[in-house]
This record gives structure tokens, C-alpha cells and sequence, in this order.
């Protein structure tokens, strides 16, 4: 059972951010140093920048998110990680492409395999994203991670043999893969009185630096939804397919009649 620092020293320490050294005893709970040697919590984030541009017939948005755990951003060592995107929205008319948005997301360097541990701070590797060495279900709530879709907890990968060790002994929220690269395509258009949204995303997976399990897997979904109003009803469906990969071969059909009064 995990015991956790309660002191008013360590909720500062929590706040502030501030690094805890490996020889540090102040935070010690169950025989460990509480942070593994780094901060108390579960610290992460992201710095954006991003680049706007009104045009007379679109709207244009740049943007990169680069994603920081342990200091390895600090260090530039996983400066390849992070969200890229570019989207435009139409200004023009109502009909035909309204909007699209292209983005690239990669977690697959994670400053290197190599950790800090080796005595060698600056190389910060094995960021091991949205898990935790105290919080046992890491950045998960409700049993999904927060955060994006690609990232999931290992019990969703159901395109894996999970009857399999070492997959078998981990506990089923565990964050397995978190090493993606994934590019995604979405685009809003209007037919009429038809509104239609198509989301593309190809990913390929390679599982975790602290896993001993070979993983590169691709990972290709799909999903058409259509919106469409008849009378006073409004219509939505959505048709969505996942290849066998990462998720085992899926087909989902979904349909939503609402009324307005």
C-alpha cells in the first residue's frame, strides 16, 4: 500500500515544483524516498507556442506543444517530443470544407533510454509519460488518461495478448504504451443541410522504456460522423472502424435522434 508525505514542508514542495534529491530523507514513506529522486506529486505539462493569421478567406492556427515530466525539456533531451499542428477554417460561404485540422503527436523519445540514475543529470531519459512511481494508476481518471487518446491505460490494448507475462503481472491502468507516434486528419464540411465530420489517425507504438516487451505496432481508425435535421428532429450518426493493431478489428455503428421543442 502506498504511503504518501502529508507535511506542510512537502505540500510546498508540491506547489512549488521543487526537485528532490535521491539522498534527500525528509519525504521518506515505506523505506523509500516519496518522488523516486524527483518531485513530490505528479508533476507534468506542456509549453504551446502557437501562430495565428486572419486571412480574408481563412483562419489560420500553427501551433507545437512540447511536453515536459522530469527536466528533460529543460536539457532539450526530449525536444523531439510533443504536439504539432496546423489548422484553417473556411470564412468563406457555408458550404463545402469548413475546417481542417492536421496534427502530428510524438512521445516515442522521452529524453532517451537512459535515466538521470547512471549519474549523468543532463541525460533525464526514461520519462515514462503519465505514470508515476508512487500514484500506481498514474495520470488516469476514471480509468482513462487524460490527456489524449493515443496514450491509453494497457487494459484498452485489447489488440494485445494480455494473457501474456510480463503484460499479465502489470496492473491493468498501467500506462504500457506510451511511446507514439501518431499523425491524425480531421475534417468538418457542410453538404446542404448536412453536416459531416471525418477524423483519420495512423499511429505506430512501441510500448515502454521500462517494460522489458518488444512493441511496434501500427494502429489505423477511422471514424464518418453525419448530422442532419428533419423537422424538428435532429439526426446523428456515427460509423467508426479500427484495423487489428493495437486494438483488436472493430465496427461500431451509432445513432442519436434529438428533439427540439
Amino acid at each position: 500500500m502506498s504511503k504518501f508525505a502529508n507535511s506542510l514542508e512537502a505540500y510546498f514542495n508540491i506547489v512549488a515544483g521543487l526537485p528532490v534529491s535521491y539522498e534527500d530523507r525528509r519525504f521518506v514513506t515505506g523505506g523509500q524516498v516519496y518522488g523516486e529522486g524527483n518531485r513530490i506529486g505528479n508533476n507534468l505539462g506542456s509549453v504551446d507556442i502557437a501562430l495565428e493569421y486572419e486571412g480574408t478567406g481563412g483562419h489560420w492556427l500553427v501551433y507545437r506543444q512540447s511536453v515536459y515530466e522530469d527536466g528533460s525539456l529543460y536539457y532539450l533531451s526530449n525536444i523531439s517530443d510533443g504536439l504539432s499542428g496546423i489548422s484553417w477554417q473556411n470564412k468563406k460561404g457555408r458550404q463545402g470544407i469548413r475546417k481542417i485540422v492536421v496534427e502530428y503527436l510524438q512521445t516515442s523519445n522521452q529524453g532517451g533510454p537512459y535515466s538521470a540514475r547512471i549519474g549523468l543529470n543532463y541525460l533525464r531519459g526514461q520519462d515514462n509519460y503519465f505514470n508515476n512511481g508512487v500514484y500506481e494508476d498514474g495520470w488516469v481518471y476514471r480509468r482513462q488518461t487524460m490527456g489524449t487518446p493515443f496514450v491509453m491505460p494497457l487494459r484498452y490494448s485489447t489488440g494485445l495478448p494480455l494473457n501474456e507475462e510480463p503484460l499479465q503481472s502489470l496492473n491493468p491502468y498501467y500506462i504500457f504504451n506510451n511511446r507514439v507516434q501518431a499523425f491524425t486528419v480531421s475534417v468538418q464540411s457542410q453538404i446542404q443541410r448536412v453536416s459531416l465530420t471525418t477524423r483519420v489517425s495512423n499511429s505506430r507504438n512501441f510500448g515502454n522504456y521500462r517494460v522489458d516487451y518488444p512493441l511496434s505496432v501500427k494502429q489505423l481508425s477511422l471514424q464518418q460522423q453525419v448530422v442532419f435535421p428533419i423537422r424538428q428532429y435532429t439526426v446523428l450518426t456515427t460509423f467508426a472502424y479500427d484495423n487489428a493493431g493495437l486494438l483488436e478489428k472493430n465496427l461500431g455503428v451509432s445513432l442519436l435522434v434529438k428533439r427540439t421543442f
